[in-house]
């Protein structure tokens, strides 16, 4: 598989959607525009991402508010990720790209999906090499919260 993707939000929006064409594959929403904690959906699912932590570095992940699917941790640069999700496994989330503009995410048979975020919009591209929604929702909540870290230092 070789898919692309884009994603977008508009400037004063706390919300990010993924798209292929003009279907909405992923929605993600923060609480509030000072909070990291996120809502998101995928088709028909919805998962919390509940950020915690001195540094907004801990992330537990609950399918429908109250079941634990996994949880991530980010490192103290903010340019990496490690992520468990139940019944899947482990992955890699990490920058590649100055200013924080292109992502990969990996697992142990290799990339997975690449991001590239445009360095003046909050607009990008998705290249997908393994499909997976869960990650693909994880890759954009975490493009939004390392954004959102960035603008508030």
């Amino acid at each position: 598989m070789n898919e692309q993707l884009t994603f977008s939000k508009d400037f004063w929006s706390s919300t990010y959607e993924v798209k292929d064409g003009s279907q909405v594959l992923v929605r993600t929403e923060k609480k509030s525009i000072w909070s990291y904690d996120s809502n998101v959906r995928i088709g028909d699912k919805e998962y919390f991402f509940d950020v915690t932590g001195l540094l907004a570095d801990t992330i537990i992940i609950y399918e429908n508010k109250d079941k634990v699917i996994g949880n991530i941790n980010i490192n103290f640069w903010n340019t990496e990720a490690k992520i468990f999700l139940e019944n899947e496994g482990n992955f890699l989330f990490k920058q590649i790209g100055l200013m924080s503009s292109e992502w990969e995410l990996q697992n142990e048979e290799g990339l997975m999906i690449h991001f590239s975020k445009n360095l003046f919009t909050n607009d990008g591209t998705i290249k997908i090499y393994q499909e997976n929604n869960k990650c693909l929702a994880v890759g954009i909540f975490l493009i939004s919260i390392y954004q959102q870290k960035r603008n508030n230092m």
